[in-house]
């Protein structure tokens, strides 16, 4: 028969192996560098690459395909690799501070994206193709020159908008609050300037 001091020693065991085992998985399943990754594909969840002053990426996303997270902030980056499309877990991907002028649309393609953080690039035009995205929650995009955001988008599930850092005015500021009714956005104080069309009309009139 058990002792209880050796009962408490194999409840404890039992209790505390999961916790072990899961610490190993998380570290195991990080990697920082492309090369890192490649070494066990299967295994990468979250990949940092933040930085590192990269100017593009190699085209070897393929491999990765249970990455869900992806870190590419603060680099030299003004587009995106083909193969990313290849990442159908990816739920999360943040690339500011970046050179981007154009949305990268192989995004567009990652349809279990639920954030995307683009803040602080050069982008003024939104996708169409981002309506593909039925689970994304959550766009951030402060310091783009973005203004307008289609009205198909109105059909995403947008809980937080963040459009800090763009000059807007009222009116086009309560066109995006009115498409998503429901979500927390962010606005810089609005500023007293006409959008394009209306400063056609006044200068026809």
């Amino acid at each position: 028969m058990l002792s209880r001091r050796n009962l408490v020693f194999i409840l404890l065991s039992i209790l505390f192996l999961p916790v072990f085992s899961q610490e190993e998985i998380i570290k195991d399943s990080i990697a920082y560098s492309l090369e890192e990754a490649l070494r066990s594909p299967l295994n990468i969840k979250v990949l940092d690459l933040q930085k590192q002053k990269l100017k593009a990426l190699d085209d070897r996303f393929d491999k990765l395909v249970n990455l869900h997270t992806l870190y590419l902030d603060k680099n030299k980056l003004d587009n995106l690799p083909p193969s990313l499309a290849s990442c159908k877990q990816l739920r999360f991907i943040s690339f500011s501070n970046n050179h981007f002028q154009d949305f990268p649309k192989v995004i567009c393609q990652l349809e279990q994206l639920r954030v995307i953080d683009f803040s602080t690039n050069e982008i003024a035009i939104l996708p169409e193709c981002l309506t593909n995205l039925i689970h994304l929650n959550t766009l951030l995009m402060v310091g783009n020159e973005v203004s307008k955001i289609p009205a198909s988008y109105k059909d995403l599930e947008i809980v937080e908008l963040d459009m800090r850092m763009i000059q807007m005015n009222e009116k086009e500021q309560q066109n995006i609050r009115e498409l998503f009714p429901e979500a927390t956005i962010k606005f810089s104080k609005a500023c007293n300037c006409f959008d394009e069309e209306e400063s056609i009309e006044t200068e026809t009139d």
